[in-house]
């Protein structure tokens, strides 16, 4: 595993977050950024929740831009994909989302992720 994440924006969701239970909730976040992969593992790349800023994930949704240095996805119609595993906190990089292959290890992958969760500092409220 060798990847860098950079958080790109934040923004607080004063008195719109709810917790479990539907009270109101201060804390709730929406972050965005850019990680860069120069070695996948098979297997799924750890980002954690305070990896992204947040102390709990309440969802993510990833956008792959590139795999293995590719500046644009394979002209034969196979899209790029990410899904995010909570329960190990692994992101799995799908070269091929219809056949679901999995890209393999060592490759560079570059995805831009959107999530909203707790932030990673306490709500003193």
């Amino acid at each position: 595993m060798a990847r860098t994440i950079v958080e790109q924006g934040r923004i607080g969701t004063v008195r719109s977050g709810r917790d479990k239970d539907g009270a109101i909730k201060n804390g709730k976040v929406l972050v965005w950024g850019h990680i860069d992969v120069t070695s996948y593992t098979t297997g799924g790349e750890t980002v954690a929740p305070k990896d992204i800023g947040l102390s709990t994930i309440d969802f993510i949704t990833f956008d792959v831009r590139t795999v293995n240095d590719a500046d644009t996805p394979p002209s034969d119609g196979v899209t790029f994909g990410a899904n995010y595993i909570q329960s190990s906190n692994k992101v799995i990089i799908d070269v091929a989302l219809k056949t679901g292959t999995q890209v393999t290890s060592t490759q560079d992958a570059e995805l831009y992720y959107f999530a909203g969760g707790d932030a990673a500092v306490a709500d003193l409220t």
